[in-house]
């Protein structure tokens, strides 16, 4: 598998797509960090209905911005506590939603595909290479699309 670069209309959309659903506002694009910062990694598999490709969207946040999407996901208060495995759920829709968003720019309007269920807990090693990282203030997301032709 390789990585699909991601491009300016679909860092747009990332940036819309964690705007509007988690209510995180991005201050620009940030190279992707050589060590480990994230506190919730999420792969999301998806496969096209034609069985032509397949793939993985990774999604990671650090622990901050974890923690803040998914308070304002769940209309929690700052310092209301997060219930155990709150953030990986929250973590787990916003890379479902961002998929959705994503793979009709990538592939075009009209393919259709098939998305599993987002896996959290995976080991931190984010595939780099790819991957685009947006500054979130207190924190920082990074997402990368895998794929391969079947």
């Amino acid at each position: 598998m390789s990585a699909l670069p991601l491009s300016d209309a679909a860092i747009a959309k990332l940036v819309e797509v964690i705007e509007s659903l988690a209510f995180l506002i991005p201050f620009g694009e940030v190279p992707c960090p050589d060590d480990s910062p994230w506190g919730v990694v999420v792969v999301l598999p998806w496969t096209a209905t034609d069985r032509r490709s397949r793939g993985d969207l990774w999604l990671a946040l650090t622990p901050d911005a974890a923690a803040e999407a998914a308070r304002n996901m769940c209309g929690l208060a700052p310092d209301q506590p997060l219930a155990a495995g709150d953030a990986a759920e929250a973590t787990g829709e916003l890379a479902n939603v961002l998929l959705g968003n994503l793979l009709p720019l990538i592939h075009g309007a009209e393919a259709e595909f098939h998305l599993g269920a987002p896996v959290s807990g995976v080991p931190a090693n984010f595939p780099r290479e790819g991957a685009r990282a947006i500054d979130l203030g207190g924190g920082m997301l990074a997402v990368a699309i895998i794929s391969e032709e079947l």
